[in-house]
């Protein structure tokens, strides 16, 4: 953000990761998963990111070098000129970013709205709750641009979970209930381990022939403990399961690609040289949809999902929605 603020001119950030459809909200300065702090959740245990602060306010000024305000929601349900004198005053004090409390979407509305009815150049930062906001603040639109693209393929599915954390485990449970999937779970020592050198191609092959003839889920295994990894063991697995998918996909191509988890998606596209996804649109809150762009698997649908988010019927309805996509494209 810093670096964004500087390079574009930006004069503030408004700074708001609160997603309420997955009851993430920020309340007093803290970040709240399902009601608990985010700091006394699963994410704390992350081995490449874990958090250890639930106030926000805290956690961009230990990244940042300019100085943090925090909005309360008492301003977010007050009149505008409050809010907006009281955003004048953190400014006034040296606060550059803006951290927001809030509880429901109608707060982010007025978040993005405030935004780009002030006279200072604002930058906003938050996840799909607020670009939610942000997109129905915009009247004029290219009506059904991008919404039905033509870029479902025929075969099957590839479910790639580099993820361990309990949503997307429950996730897949139910999926292989309703289903027919098959398979791979990963080793973490496949990656690690010097004296495994040859098996991850070995597996790569069986994953290739399995794609060929059924839908197919990609996870890594928790090993033989359930010890959080080092930072740099937990960094190697999840670089060698990006190089292990691109190893599945230059002999194989799928009709769609699922990544759960932020780092395994981007190992993942890394791997396979994309240079982006152009978004088209949402098939349930957090799970978005839309097309590689370049590299391996250029044009190829892809569903992207943070690991932690979801309801347990969650892959179930991307299921769903593949099949249906799959359908309207042959009628």
């Amino acid at each position: 953000m810093d670096a964004v603020m500087d390079e574009m001119g930006f004069e503030l950030s408004f700074i708001a990761p609160a997603f309420p459809d997955m009851e993430r909200i920020t309340v007093q300065d803290i970040h709240m998963v399902h009601g608990r702090p985010v700091a006394e959740t699963e994410l704390s245990m992350d081995p490449v990111t874990p958090v250890t602060e639930s106030r926000l306010s805290l956690i961009v000024a230990a990244q940042s070098r300019y100085g943090v305000g925090h909005m309360d929601l008492r301003f977010l349900e007050g009149d505008n000129d409050a809010m907006l004198a009281q955003i004048h005053r953190l400014a006034d004090s040296g606060a550059r970013h803006v951290v927001f409390d809030v509880q429901r979407q109608t707060h982010l509305d007025r978040v993005a709205r405030i935004a780009l009815e002030s006279p200072k150049n604002i930058l906003l930062v938050g996840s799909a709750g607020l670009a939610r906001s942000l997109m129905s603040h915009f009247q004029e639109r290219n009506a059904g641009e991008g919404d039905k693209p033509n870029y479902f393929l025929k075969g099957y599915h590839l479910l790639v979970c580099g993820t361990v954390a309990e949503p997307t485990r429950l996730q897949i449970s139910t999926l292989l209930e309703a289903y027919p999937y098959q398979v791979i779970s990963l080793e973490p020592r496949l990656f690690l381990d010097s004296t495994q050198r040859g098996n991850p191609l070995l597996k790569a092959s069986h994953a290739q022939r399995i794609l060929l003839n059924n839908n197919l889920i990609i996870r890594v295994g928790t090993g033989e403990t359930r010890e959080r990894p080092s930072k740099r063991r937990a960094e190697g697995i999840v670089r060698g399961l990006g190089l292990f998918v691109a190893e599945v996909l230059r002999e194989t191509t799928p009709a769609s690609l699922f990544l759960s988890g932020g780092d395994t998606a981007t190992a993942v596209l890394e791997a396979i040289g994309a240079q982006g996804i152009r978004l088209h649109g949402e098939i349930v809150p957090g799970m978005a949809v839309g097309t590689l762009i370049r590299g391996l698997m250029d044009g190829l649908s892809v569903v992207t999902k943070a690991g932690a988010f979801g309801e347990k019927e969650t892959l179930v309805a991307l299921h769903e929605y593949w099949s249906k996509k799959g359908k309207e494209k042959s009628a």
